[in-house]
């Protein structure tokens, strides 16, 4: 197959991959950042919103991201309307550019490169980040097309590829400050490769000046930039705990890592001490290649331990594309990857588990749009002048599919108003979160369930693939329902405490 046929066949697949999971609802943190998306295509002259997860003059940032995503996914909001699907298919662009840039990539540093573009296509935290509305969706697209440009710039002495890489390399750290790692990486690039002194090193320019900009507009408005702001409220001590969190999250949703630790091992283990490592590394510009994918993958890992205080899946979408190429190349070196039979199996495994827990994502997800449906529709059956009402501290996106005119958050401890049906979720939410509904009586059950036992997100069996601070496993198994949210209206409005599933005649 020809270098065209390559890159087609990879875009194929790429639309393959995202395609069947466009509808995606919002979930978990999707909502708070579509919604502050929203915000800024009808608002942009300030970057955050002074409600909810934004930023209030004189507090710390509630929201703890810069504003890149929010002003790119609020402007094209303004054009499709705010819907999620469309928007998803909107982004499809970027993320197939992206995917070119690590195909460019891999072809030069690996002798396989469709294979490891496949690999990490498969990734689960990069497939089923791409799959979301989360902005590090936008992370790995402009941290692999900044890259890209700025070593196929330096490579080719393009003026083009340079500029493109500098621009996007400017922008990554303005989706997330993890992007910031970006810069680093294409720093010891340069440091090994030789190319300490160069004019083309004034390019740099275009990033400093991005960050800059960002930093001085924030701190006008603001009064104190949002990157200091940011990192004193969230930079946390080491915590030997936290480390065993983070590699058992990482190792789990980037499982080709596991073929690179154990190729690696198999190939150091080939190498006798007549032919030396030759046999194993073959040339000194492959090793310096092994040292910065390592240094990528073991900054990046580092950085991750001092950010909050726990860690999720998506995150490391900063350190997949290194991990990725860096096990292949071990892969490569032991032999493993010259067998067709190894590429085909090792892919078809990879990304087979990779599909489960991206439809395992999908199904639980569904969860909040089906749910809102349903509950919507028994408010309406007491009476459309009824008003309802819902946790505020709830881990899902039902907020985003409840109509905002009928329907209100409550904080914890927080009493309903008189009248007012209230909808709780008995499996997700910790009782400490629920609204002070002691004087209401169940009137209906929603159950939802999924055709796959997998869960991403699930308290009761430590599943946190959002977030190890609700569980501690990135997922677990079990067969219990996905969520059951109880509907409850005020005690005079029933007279039967037993709650009944509509869905059952």
């Amino acid at each position: 197959m020809g270098l065209v046929g390559k890159r087609l066949f990879l875009l194929s697949a790429c639309l393959a991959a995202w395609l069947p999971f466009v509808g995606r609802p919002l979930f978990i943190d999707d909502h708070a950042h579509f919604r502050e998306a929203v915000l800024r295509g009808l608002d942009p002259a300030r970057p955050y919103d002074e409600r909810g997860l934004g930023w209030r003059p004189g507090e710390p940032p509630g929201e703890a991201n810069p504003p890149i995503y929010f002003y790119l996914v609020g402007g094209i909001t303004r054009v499709l309307g705010p819907h999620p699907g469309r928007i998803h298919l909107a982004l499809i662009s970027l993320h197939l550019l992206g995917m070119l840039a690590f195909f460019s990539l891999a072809r030069r540093y690996t002798r396989h490169p469709l294979w490891a573009s496949l690999l990490w296509l498969t990734t689960p935290h990069y497939w089923l980040t791409a799959n979301s509305l989360l902005l590090d969706s936008l992370l790995a697209p402009f941290f692999l097309i900044g890259l890209w440009g700025w070593i196929s710039g330096w490579e080719n002495r393009s003026s083009v590829h340079l500029a493109v890489g500098a621009l996007f390399l400017g922008l990554t750290p303005l989706v997330k400050y993890t992007g910031y790692l970006a810069w680093a990486v294409v720093g010891l690039w340069a440091v090994l490769n030789g190319h300490r002194r160069d004019r083309r090193w004034l390019w740099s320019l275009i990033p400093l000046a991005l960050s800059a900009a960002w930093l001085t507009w924030s701190g006008r408005v603001y009064g104190g930039s949002h990157l200091a702001a940011t990192a004193s409220a969230s930079v946390v001590p080491f915590d030997f705990s936290r480390l065993s969190d983070l590699l058992v999250f990482f190792l789990v949703s980037t499982p080709v890592a596991l073929i690179g630790l154990i190729s690696g091992s198999a190939a150091l283990g080939a190498a006798s001490p007549a032919n030396g490592l030759a046999a194993v590394r073959p040339g000194r510009a492959w090793d310096r290649t092994d040292a910065l994918l390592f240094a990528w993958v073991a900054a990046g890992l580092a950085g991750l331990l001092f950010a909050r205080g726990w860690v999720c899946a998506r995150y490391f979408v900063v350190v997949g594309p290194a991990a990725i190429l860096l096990s292949v190349r071990l892969s490569e070196n032991a032999r493993w990857a010259e067998s067709r039979a190894f590429r085909s199996a090792a892919l078809g495994v990879l990304a087979a588990s990779g599909a489960v827990l991206a439809a395992a994502d999908y199904f639980q997800a569904r969860v909040d749009r089906n749910a809102a449906r349903d509950l919507e529709a028994a408010r309406e059956r007491l009476s459309t002048d009824v008003h309802g009402c819902y946790p505020a501290a709830l881990l899902s996106g039902l907020s985003a599919y409840l109509p905002p005119d009928r329907w209100r958050p409550l904080e914890p401890g927080e009493k309903p108003s008189r009248g007012e049906a209230a909808a709780i979720p008995l499996r997700q939410l910790p009782r400490a979160f629920w609204p002070d509904v002691g004087d209401m009586r169940p009137a209906a059950l929603f159950s939802y369930r999924s055709p796959l036992p997998v869960r991403l997100q699930d308290g009761p069996t430590g599943a946190g693939w959002y977030g190890s601070v609700w569980g501690h496993h990135p997922l677990s198994l079990t067969t219990a329902p996905l969520e059951t949210y109880l509907f409850l209206v005020p005690s005079p409005a029933t007279g039967d405490s037993a709650p009944r599933d509509p869905t059952k005649k």
